[in-house]
């Protein structure tokens, strides 16, 4: 039987480069780079799959979607055969497209009004920042945008749903909140089952909903391992570990593909 693709998508809760970008790996004398450690790589070498990471710091709910129909579309066949993860970036976000570089520049709400923040940076950047920001604010509904984006992704949630393909979410709590918001639109779609709670008998607290707060709380985030005096919540190597000990367990748990690397 051919291996389970596991298809990670997220922002940097889950992006390992984020480890290599703060300095943690050389910190801590570690060999190999910051994705070696991430929970996308432990989990897929635990469960022996095909491990497809677009994870990126920054990303969005709109980056997020685009980047998992592309999967789809261009791997219709193996579909049946996925398990999709997906990790939902909290606040506002979004990308957009430049024809003059043809690529995607992420877009966050402290980029827009921080003119310190390193979201996106370099000289394409540069050359289009003003345009971008003011693009935002002259011609941006934040209301329409919100709707717009829950439409796109639940739009999403319920074609994978109607696949053989299975479904996990990280910190989907924000998009719960906005079932009830937009009147029970695509309501019974995330199950319980499709939801990692991030609890193990070992934390200190068993009830958290966002990854920054378990890390920090348990003192397995980025902060706590370089011990540099900055509050960096982003899980730090234990973190991802913790995290991929959670991820394995849900899978382990609710899991429909008969393999015997998961009986």
């Amino acid at each position: 039987m051919n291996k389970i693709n596991l298809y990670v998508n997220g922002c940097s809760w889950t992006d390992g480069d984020v480890l290599d970008g703060r300095g943690v790996i050389s910190h801590l004398k570690l060999n190999g780079v910051g994705r070696d450690y991430s929970y996308p790589t432990l989990v897929s070498n635990k469960l022996n799959f095909n491990l497809i990471d677009e994870s990126r710091y920054g990303g969005s709910i709109n980056r997020i979607t685009r980047m998992t129909w592309d999967y789809i579309i261009k791997e219709k066949n193996s579909i049946d055969n996925t398990i999709f993860l997906l990790e939902i970036p909290n606040g506002f976000r979004d990308e957009i497209y430049s024809s003059k570089f043809e690529k995607y520049f992420n877009i966050t709400g402290g980029l827009l009004s921080n003119p310190t923040d390193k979201t996106e940076a370099g000289n394409q950047w540069d050359s289009i920042k003003k345009d971008v920001i003011e693009n935002y604010y002259n011609f941006h509904n934040f209301e329409f945008f919100d709707k717009e984006e829950y439409i796109k992704l639940m739009s999403l949630i319920l074609y994978i749903k109607n696949t053989k393909a299975q479904i996990y979410f990280l910190q989907p709590y924000d998009l719960l909140a906005k079932i009830e918001k937009y009147q029970g639109i695509f309501s019974n779609i995330i199950e319980e089952h499709n939801i990692i709670k991030l609890q193990t008998d070992l934390m200190i607290n068993n009830n958290y909903k966002l990854i920054e707060d378990m890390c920090f709380s348990e003192k397995i985030s980025i902060g706590h391992e370089l011990k540099d005096g900055i509050r960096d919540s982003h899980p730090g190597v234990s973190g991802h570990s913790v995290l991929s000990e959670i991820i394995i367990n849900h899978i382990k748990k609710h899991n429909k593909f008969k393999t015997n690397k998961l009986i």
